[in-house]
């Protein structure tokens, strides 16, 4: 039996209840949780487990069965990608956060697609973090990434503006031949990589050369051209599968 998780606010859970309102409570109605059922809410901090004691068209009541500290995360990565079309972006922002990125932040390369003005990004980073949402609670994770406002290619290398990349800093880079086997060395015992991938058609020459000079290191991906998306995706993925499996009790 499948048993949903729901990302809420602490305010939602009084003493041994939890009242599922708001977004959640659309939630829990439209995948029809019914009394009697189990369900998994998340709170900073908390991963709760309740039984469902009523439904109403608001939402639904569940008694509180058990609350389990969460644990801080072996490891963090952090993904900085070069922005792409739209409906390309969504999915990676669904998928990388279904792999456990820490983080997405988008950044405006030269071949970057045109980009909206600054009320478009508040549209866009609104619908990011909804996808987000819902890709966590899929997936089961026990924290949110933090979807952030796009960077200027100059902001990133530059350190003009915060986010700054933190911990490892990688470059995946098509430029580069051969194959990923060295990326298992160069994140081996992190605990933060940050990992920027360019948009479509790649990094150009002065992009590459910033990153460098930024401390960057330059990884390849493997023999083939990926397309934008598939590249985050599969960067977040390898350096994620590397980092669990050399984390402390792997």
């Amino acid at each position: 039996m499948t048993i949903y998780r729901f990302f809420i606010d602490q305010s939602m859970v009084r003493d041994d209840l939890i009242l599922l309102s708001g977004d959640p409570g659309k939630h829990a109605r439209v995948v029809r949780l019914r009394p009697g059922e189990i369900f998994q809410a998340v709170t900073p901090g908390l991963l709760y487990s309740a039984k469902v004691e009523s439904t109403s068209p608001q939402g639904l009541v569940g008694r509180v069965v058990s609350a389990v500290p969460i644990e801080p995360p072996d490891f963090e990565v952090h993904l900085f990608a070069g922005m792409i079309k739209a409906s390309k972006m969504d999915l990676v922002v669904e998928k990388t956060t279904e792999l456990g990125v820490a983080s997405v932040t988008p950044v405006i390369c030269s071949r970057s697609v045109p980009n909206p003005d600054e009320s478009g990004w508040e549209r866009k980073v609104s619908r990011w973090r909804r996808i987000a949402l819902s890709a966590a609670e899929q997936s089961r994770r026990t924290s949110l990434p933090e979807i952030r406002y796009p960077l200027s290619f100059d902001e990133l290398t530059k350190g003009e503006s915060a986010p700054i990349p933190e911990g490892k800093v990688i470059l995946a880079w098509e430029g580069l031949s051969g194959t990923p086997s060295d990326l298992g060395k160069i994140v081996a015992g992190e605990r933060r990589v940050s990992v920027l991938v360019g948009p479509e058609g790649g990094f150009s020459d002065f992009e590459v050369e910033a990153a460098l000079s930024r401390g960057f290191i330059p990884v390849s991906l493997g023999p083939h051209l990926l397309p934008a998306e598939t590249a985050c995706i599969m960067a977040v993925g390898l350096v994620v599968f590397l980092l669990h499996s050399s984390a402390p009790g792997s």
